[in-house]
């Protein structure tokens, strides 16, 4: 459980930071396994880690947001078998935890 896991960073004195992660799913790849589509099937994962962030104080940094506010779609950030990061998702990735590491400077 991510809250376990967030008690047991602090009781370690670490700083513990979730990061919701981007459904990316750019093409229309059907239906998983269980009948549902990737974006129905991360989005629990998605509002769980967001709700353990705001309950337990924890640095949240938020992808699919970030994204949005950037203009960013799924397809531009996925790679061309939609599944993995395109080289742009990676600079995506990499800007948006680097900008929440650079907070920590002060």
């Amino acid at each position: 459980h991510l809250g376990e896991i967030v008690r047991i960073a602090r009781e370690r004195e670490s700083q513990p930071v979730i990061v919701v992660t981007h459904p990316l799913g750019a093409r229309n790849r059907g239906n998983q396994g269980n009948g549902l589509s990737q974006a129905q099937n991360v989005a629990p994962y998605q509002a769980m880690a967001r709700r353990v962030a705001a309950e337990d104080g924890v640095p949240c940094i938020d992808l699919p947001l970030l994204a949005e506010a950037r203009g960013l779609s799924a397809a531009e950030i996925a790679g061309g078998e939609g599944v993995h990061l395109a080289r742009k998702g990676h600079i995506f990735l990499a800007d948006g935890i680097g900008e929440y590491l650079n907070t920590l400077r002060g």
